[in-house]
């Protein structure tokens, strides 16, 4: 019986607890606890501190057994998510991003020695090594350009081997960031060529070989202009040649495979003014070309039957004596050969 009352009273307080205060009926609101009471009560049962207003949270932090800071995940103000983790030193051993502009990166430590990989929105790609002596990129670029460059930061020595745009393999050996030093090319076409360029990137050697048959060998000036030049045709012809520093041809020599050779001069402004022909069918001849004839596009006469203004002479004589040139006045006399 006691029981029953004990149970009795219960019921009746409970009741009373839920009942509206001021005679309001059993049809109208009843307040209610909010949602997370019960966790609440919970988390003070426990001893932990309750936030009333949480904001949302844009960092999150996981900590070792030691309570050192290992993984960090974060959204920066420009809305870049990233994830970090630490090595137990603290160092950043990793950290995976996506940036503003939609490139994903992750990259590898920190400091001097670091390794990055990229990736971004438009098609370009990186792949870029540090150390504390030198550097490794490997890259695509959105034209399409595929390139791997080595760079030593003592010396700034540099490598760069590419396929560009345009289809062409290239790799040049130089100082980083100069126009001087070794290019090495192949074109798609079939052309190969070789370029060796001073300080001022103009001066040096260029080597080229074609898919005609064509050959040449040309050294460059500071201008770009004078300098000598080797050049193989496909039928055979070797030519050499020393342009003047207007870039006018000033020398030349021909030989061709049937054992026709020539040796012409110009004028500074690249008229031809002497030439001397050795063929083989011919005698040998030398000829004083008049500066006010006609000329075609080569510096030559068109018509060489054509009337001509008299001009310089030149009488071959036996070896050991004297041939003159003159015109018309005291000649001079020139020792043989």
């Amino acid at each position: 019986m006691e029981r029953i009352l004990l149970y009795a009273v219960a019921l009746i307080v409970a009741l009373r607890l839920l009942m509206p205060a001021g005679g309001e009926t059993a049809g109208s609101e009843i307040d209610r606890p909010p949602p997370n009471a019960g966790a609440t009560a919970l988390m003070q049962a426990a001893g932990e501190d309750v936030e009333t207003v949480q904001e949302p949270r844009r960092s999150l932090t996981l900590v070792d057994s030691s309570g050192k800071s290992r993984i960090l995940l974060s959204v920066a103000d420009d809305g870049t998510p990233s994830i970090m983790l630490r090595s137990a030193s603290g160092k950043v051993a990793m950290r995976l991003a996506v940036e503003a502009d939609e490139t994903a990166v992750v990259e590898l430590g920190e400091g001097v020695s670091r390794t990055s990989l990229r990736q971004h929105s438009d098609g370009q790609a990186s792949l870029e090594m540090r150390g504390p002596a030198g550097i490794v990129n490997v890259g695509i670029d959105e034209s399409g350009e595929t390139s791997l460059n080595l760079s030593r930061s003592k010396n700034r020595l540099h490598a760069r081997l590419a396929l560009t745009d345009q289809e062409e393999a290239q790799l040049h050996l130089g100082p980083e960031g100069a126009g001087s030093g070794v290019t090495v090319g192949w074109t798609p076409s079939g052309d190969a060529y070789i370029s060796v360029l001073q300080a001022d990137g103009k001066t040096g050697p260029v080597v080229q070989s074609f898919k005609d048959g064509l050959a040449q060998v040309a050294i460059n000036s500071g201008d770009g202009d004078a300098g000598p030049s080797m050049l193989m045709t496909p039928d055979g012809v070797s030519i050499m040649s020393v342009r003047l520093p207007n870039g006018q041809p000033g020398a030349s020599l021909l030989a061709s495979k049937d054992g026709h050779s020539v040796v012409a001069v110009a004028s500074p402004d690249g008229r031809k003014r002497a030439e001397m022909r050795a063929f083989a069918t011919d005698e040998p001849t030398i000829r004083i070309i008049d500066p006010d004839a006609p000329m075609d596009g080569e510096g030559d006469r068109p018509d060489a039957n054509e009337p001509r203004k008299p001009g310089p002479r030149v009488d071959l004589l036996p070896p050991g004596k004297t041939h003159h040139v003159g015109t018309g006045a005291a000649p001079t006399a020139i020792p043989n050969p």
